[in-house]
């Protein structure tokens, strides 16, 4: 199996401290702006950070080496003309590195870009996949879908409702939609009995949940699991156990489990220590559920915020790709797991319980001014590389994102949180997470 060196956490900041403090307060007015506190002084301060009115000065010397890079580059059809803008970096839905990744086992590898026939399908070894893909009826999800259908894959979208699933469908040219509901593991079970035997080569775990960071009560789902975790987490969970079969199922050498993260699960990273930072505790709201039938609030068992219910999911999901790998390689099994982050992407449907107001404005500031936003285009296009890219092919337990205050289009093997990196906390995740849905499960 191939493995992709990480950047280590002194190789992860950026080039200069004071630009790296810089980006930390831009994030911090950002999710403040977002959830309608920021004040006109904020407003202004973030215009002046952004324009580097003023520095900041932090004592000391900082040495940081550069981390091995990929940068997306653009697809053409044969006899279109060269490109020069960065916008849309993949299409047709492939991408592929111009800078190869350091593969320990074999030395470097360049990225091979396949090509595009001229009736759109795929050329250069891909092949057509049978690509199912949730939340697939907005942003990243959406977008993904469209670019993976263009290419000639078998794309299949799953969405809250029906309805929603069809429209999606409609709009990305999808061979297929299905109700999935994540909220309710019951419709995660009808999806899996409508699915059938039908073999899987790329399984894509994207949908997700944020609730409004003005929020001081939780919402539940079904089940009693606090709505972030219950969708986030829970949802997903059992959807990969009841279809991983369909994956081994594939033809290909290696079908993928992608899951959808983000770098907020490391509360080391700007965004991620804007706020209360991710962390799981003892798992005391896993156990308190399991063994007194309490309902939890947050998973550590401390009281509800909506914004580190959030973050605390996305490290849940890192923690799943860690020993879902661990446990698919054990087996012997061909299926491989990895994670990404997609960058901060204000205007997708993630942030539709913020303030829509300022949902806008900070969209139009971390994108435009700001520049530590990612647009929906490109956050498609690094999900979209997550199921296409050949030198992902065997590696597992891999962690994809933009290095923060990094351009947009280099996405990189990151080193995830220490939390994460613990290997016996993600086995008992994983252990409490199939008692509960065992519990809860029985009890319906």
């Amino acid at each position: 199996m191939r493995t992709i060196p990480r950047t280590t956490s002194d190789e992860k900041g950026v080039s200069k401290s004071s630009d790296a403090a810089r980006l930390q307060l831009q994030l911090k007015l950002g999710m403040q702006l977002m959830s309608g506190r920021p004040g006109l002084l904020g407003i202004v301060f973030m215009i002046m950070l952004a324009n580097k009115t003023f520095a900041f000065r932090v004592p000391g010397k900082f040495s940081f080496r550069k981390p091995d890079m990929h940068r997306l580059r653009a697809i053409q059809k044969p006899g279109e003309a060269k490109q020069k803008s960065r916008k849309d970096v993949i299409t047709q839905g492939l991408a592929a590195l111009a800078s190869g990744l350091t593969i320990v086992s074999t030395g470097s590898v360049q990225a091979r870009v396949p090509s595009l026939n001229a009736s759109g399908g795929l050329t250069g070894g891909q092949g057509k996949k049978t690509i199912l893909i949730t939340g697939a009826n907005s942003g990243i999800g959406l977008d993904a879908s469209k670019k993976l259908a263009a290419a000639g894959h078998d794309v299949f979208v799953a969405c809250r409702t029906l309805s929603k699933a069809k429209e999606a469908a409609r709009v990305s040219n999808a061979a297929g939609a299905f109700e999935c509901d994540l909220s309710s593991l019951s419709s995660v079970e009808r999806l899996v009995e409508a699915w059938g035997n039908r073999p899987i080569d790329a399984l894509c775990l994207n949908a997700g949940v944020a609730m409004s960071t003005s929020e001081t009560m939780p919402h539940f789902t079904a089940e009693g699991f606090e709505e972030t975790i219950g969708v986030n987490h829970f949802g997903h969970f059992l959807l990969a156990q009841k279809l991983l079969p369909n994956l081994e199922k594939s033809s290909l050498a290696h079908p993928r489990l992608v899951v959808t993260a983000s770098s907020v699960h490391d509360p080391s990273t700007p965004g991620g220590n804007v706020g209360p930072g991710a962390t799981l505790g003892n798992l005391k709201g896993f156990t308190d559920f399991l063994e007194k039938g309490k309902r939890f609030e947050m998973v550590d068992g401390g009281s509800y915020s909506g914004d580190k219910a959030y973050k605390d999911s996305k490290l849940l999901n890192v923690l799943f790709t860690q020993e879902m790998s661990r446990r698919l390689l054990d087996r012997k099994s061909k299926v491989r797991c990895d994670c990404f982050s997609p960058g901060l992407i204000p205007s997708t449907g993630l942030f539709r319980s913020q303030n829509q107001l300022f949902v806008g404005l900070f969209n139009f500031f971390a994108v435009n001014v700001l520049g530590v936003g990612t647009t929906i285009s490109e956050g498609g296009d690094c999900l979209v590389y997550m199921v296409e890219a050949p030198e992902l092919e065997d590696t597992s337990a891999v962690f994809l994102a933009t290095p923060p205050g990094k351009p947009k289009d280099l996405f990189s093997s990151q080193t995830i949180s220490k939390e994460a990196q613990d290997t016996a906390k993600a086995q008992r995740v994983w252990d409490l997470s199939e008692k509960l849905l065992n519990k809860v499960m029985k009890a319906a």
